[in-house]
């Protein structure tokens, strides 16, 4: 699978993980380590279109504008919830987590327009500035980019590539913050 991944590629990258819908290869994420400690992740989930599964039910991942805008601004508020919490406080905080993403990525007077280069086509990129970091979301076509990170808004977005997924880094290759790389 391709995934969106900045141009040129990272030092510090990683594929974190895949997933399938229904045997077929369907998502792919890609975390960078930019300068200054500030972490970015970017999802690209391919346009599989609307499928029939064994049991003859539809089925389609969500890809329209304020799906991807919510995975994104879901993401990255997940990531801040401490691991440990008692039960009951780790679910109010998923659920706040949760209406909060859908606020976020549903309030389209807030978002901002950049141009995201992939080859010689100008895509839009829309993001968000986000008490945790940013948000950002894009529609390429035959795959949308939902893509969150810590800091503000990252000029590496703005010129991207399509890479194969495999033949990226994977987190066991990452270096450990104690011990040089």
């Amino acid at each position: 699978m391709h995934a969106i991944a900045p141009d040129p590629l990272a030092s510090e990258l990683w594929a974190t993980g895949t997933g399938t819908d229904h045997g077929v290869l369907s998502d792919a994420s890609i975390e960078i380590r930019l300068p200054g400690e500030q972490t970015l992740t970017l999802r690209t989930l391919l346009r599989l279109g609307e499928r029939v599964g064994e049991a003859g039910i539809a089925h389609s991942t969500l890809t329209d504008t304020v799906s991807v805008a919510s995975l994104a601004a879901s993401s990255l508020m997940l990531q801040s919830i401490p691991a440990g919490l008692p039960r009951p406080e780790m679910i109010k905080r998923v659920e706040e987590a949760d209406a909060e993403s859908k606020s976020t990525a549903s309030d389209r007077g807030c978002w901002s327009l950049a141009r995201m280069a992939l080859g010689h086509i100008s895509y839009a990129l829309w993001h968000r500035s986000h008490a945790l970091g940013f948000v950002a979301h894009a529609d390429l076509g035959d795959r949308v980019l939902a893509a969150w990170g810590t800091g503000s808004f990252p000029s590496e977005l703005l010129q991207v590539q399509l890479v194969e997924v495999g033949s990226l880094p994977q987190p066991a290759d990452r270096p450990h913050r104690d011990r040089p790389a």
